[in-house]
């Protein structure tokens, strides 16, 4: 198996499936509350937040644009404190956080405080944005990865559309300060599971064990390594920044030295941030003549994305792992991580997809096309994405945490 996990009963590759399987949900959960939702949670009340706090569409927008750029701004901070404390601790912490910045945005009364209140939720976003995906090389080989990939990277590009779905009625029936109420509620219940049932994940093996990494080991090699150690948390601020504090904080900006990652990185941060850019300008075509949309009907438009990205991570679940397999089979039982780039070329669906999206909401066409095209777009994109995350995963474990939280700073800048 690759990697080879040690013989010490806390290495995250020697849990039992049941508790590797409680993790995974309990995490996905916030992926899905802190990672997911946040970003476009107002999208579809844009229109209805112009009106009743008396700002200009367009102020609404780049309020609700503060969250992307305080995920992006947060990585330097969430790198290092994720390389020293584990990844445990910088949950728990963007949970807080998370509920702090939905509490703020509950009780705002003008556009000063709904800014404040998108920046410190967007404090929250970094974790589950980028360490969910690293956790899952801590959890599972690399044979288990493809599916577990699909299903966080699902829960990342197309939940956030569900929500969508969700939140529009919500605005239209109760108001748009009830989306943060019930993030409070939900976030706050999914904080108590994390910190009740989630260990922590991060592990220190010897490199010897990692042949996901290393290439061909003899057996007696491995066998002759010591074993691993849990992460020790370091808690004071003192040893956070005595030990290599420049790699720490900077750590994440080192991997753009890296050719296939930069390209990787840049690749799938421009075409996720293509889809983001399209879910805000939804209230703004819609909502006018000759559509007519209240929040409601925008919200129900993200049923095209959402199923789009469905069928995509079913497609992905189904034959990313089985044609690696056969790759391998076909290589003479030689593994190489750019197996998992043969299905990238469908991403080309997306250009296909969002072109027509343009031209038929330039042409003030059909809503349901519209709503189709843009899920033809989420589709492509969820290839991109889930096939170059593994590849990075397969190919740089040991500096997965960095990639992710790089890929996370690109996609948000961007946005």
């Amino acid at each position: 198996m690759a990697p080879q996990p040690s013989d010490d009963p806390n290495d995250p590759l020697n849990f039992a499936f049941n508790k590797k399987l409680r993790i995974f949900v309990i995490t996905g959960l916030g992926t899905c509350i802190w990672g997911a939702t946040l970003g476009p949670l107002l999208n579809a009340s844009l229109a209805d937040i112009s009106v009743q706090l008396q700002i200009p569409f367009t102020d609404a927008v780049i309020a609700s644009g503060y969250q992307p750029l305080a995920v992006g701004c947060s990585i330097m901070p969430v790198n290092a404190l994720a390389r020293r404390w584990g990844k445990r601790p910088v949950f728990l912490v963007s949970g807080l956080l998370g509920i702090i910045g939905s509490a703020i945005g509950a009780a705002a009364a003008n556009y000063h405080m709904l800014v404040a209140a998108r920046l410190v939720q967007g404090l929250s976003g970094a974790a589950y944005e980028s360490l969910a995906l690293s956790m899952i090389g801590d959890l599972y080989f690399v044979h288990e990865r493809g599916f577990y990939m699909s299903i966080m990277t699902f829960l990342l590009a197309s939940v956030s559309n569900f929500g969508s779905i969700l939140c529009g009625p919500i605005t239209t029936h109760l108001g748009w300060k009830y989306l943060f109420n019930f993030l409070i509620l939900f976030g706050g219940l999914q904080t108590l599971l994390q910190f009740l049932f989630v260990p922590e994940t991060q592990f220190r093996r010897d490199h010897k064990y990692d042949i996901d990494e290393t290439g061909k080991v003899e057996i007696e090699d491995v066998n002759a390594a010591p074993t691993g150690k849990e992460l020790e948390p370091q808690v004071s601020v003192e040893r956070l920044l005595a030990r290599e504090p420049a790699s720490a904080l900077f750590g994440s900006s080192g991997v753009f030295t890296t050719l296939p990652v930069a390209f990787c990185l840049i690749m799938g941060g421009y075409f996720l941030s293509l889809y983001v850019i399209v879910a805000y300008l939804l209230a703004q075509f819609f909502s006018p003549p000759p559509y007519l949309f209240n929040a409601s009907e925008v919200g129900y438009l993200f049923a095209g994305p959402f199923i789009g990205g469905l069928l995509a991570s079913t497609v992905l679940s189904l034959v990313s792992d089985p044609i690696v397999k056969w790759c391998v089979r076909k290589n003479k039982g030689v593994y190489e991580p750019e197996y998992r780039l043969l299905l990238c070329p469908v991403g080309l669906v997306s250009v296909a997809g969002f072109i027509a999206w343009g031209y038929v909401v330039q042409q003030q066409g059909s809503y349901i096309l519209a709503a189709f095209l843009h899920g033809m777009g989420l589709f492509g994109i969820t290839f991109v994405l889930v096939t170059t995350s593994n590849y990075m995963l397969d190919s740089y474990r040991s500096m997965s945490s960095e990639i992710f939280l790089a890929s996370m700073c690109v996609k948000n800048f961007l946005i």
